[in-house]
């Protein structure tokens, strides 16, 4: 995500298809449904499956041919060695062959955004926080599994449960977070913490909140709610 004038443009995304999911939220804080986008960049000739798979294929079976052909004849130790040592090598270069190519994260053995993600001069990280505020003021960063979301870590997809399951979900993640705390959990916070990437290295870029619970009441407009 890159900031232009005050206008939020999605970075460069890597060839292929891929899915955005955009979620609106007003001054209260309350979100919309998902709604989904299917994004998709085409793949220069030179990145289609129809190149890619033979030249993989093709140094997998020079890597077996390597490994093999110096140990034949010479029993089935060094045969059995060989074989494991082509397949080691093989899905570590398979590996390496995939982190070059842009829309790595389709192969079936590379699951990770380390190999696809790209950044760039003025980009915006953001990273996903709960912080609870617990009795005598003191407010820690806690993680979802301490509330009973089974995830070891926080991830934006972890917060899913939290900011689209509304109060009850709240309040049972607050409870079960006291409870594994020792001490009252007086309100949560969600947060996507904000760093920009500058020529001087990455700076605070302030946090953008994305849940608050319980809410802060406003107090109502002479206007609002009857007034004659």
């Amino acid at each position: 995500m890159e900031q232009v004038g005050s206008q939020y443009l999605l970075g460069p995304i890597p060839p292929g298809r891929h899915k955005v999911f955009v979620v609106a939220m007003d001054e209260n804080l309350r979100f919309s449904s998902p709604f989904p986008l299917e994004l998709l960049r085409p793949l220069p000739k030179g990145l289609s499956k129809a190149v890619l798979i033979p030249v993989a294929g093709g140094l997998v079976l020079m890597v077996f041919l390597l490994s093999v052909f110096p140990v034949l004849g010479k029993g089935r130790g060094p045969l059995r060695r060989a074989l494991l040592s082509a397949v080691a090598v093989s899905v570590l270069g398979l590996q390496v062959f995939a982190a070059i190519v842009p829309h790595a994260k389709g192969w079936p053995f590379v699951g990770f955004t380390m190999y696809t993600q790209t950044y760039h001069a003025q980009s915006l990280l953001y990273r996903p926080v709960i912080r609870a505020l617990l009795e005598g003021g003191k407010e820690v960063e806690v993680s979802p599994s301490e509330g009973g979301i089974t995830v070891p870590y926080t991830t934006f997809r972890s917060l899913v449960p939290l900011l689209n399951g509304g109060p009850l979900r709240l309040e049972e993640f607050r409870e079960t977070l006291g409870r594994n705390l020792g001490a009252p959990v007086q309100r949560l916070r969600i947060l996507a913490e904000r760093t920009r990437l500058t020529p001087g290295g990455p700076k605070p870029a302030g946090a953008l909140l994305l849940g608050l619970y319980p809410p802060l009441h406003r107090p109502s407009s002479p206007d609002q709610g009857g007034g004659k």
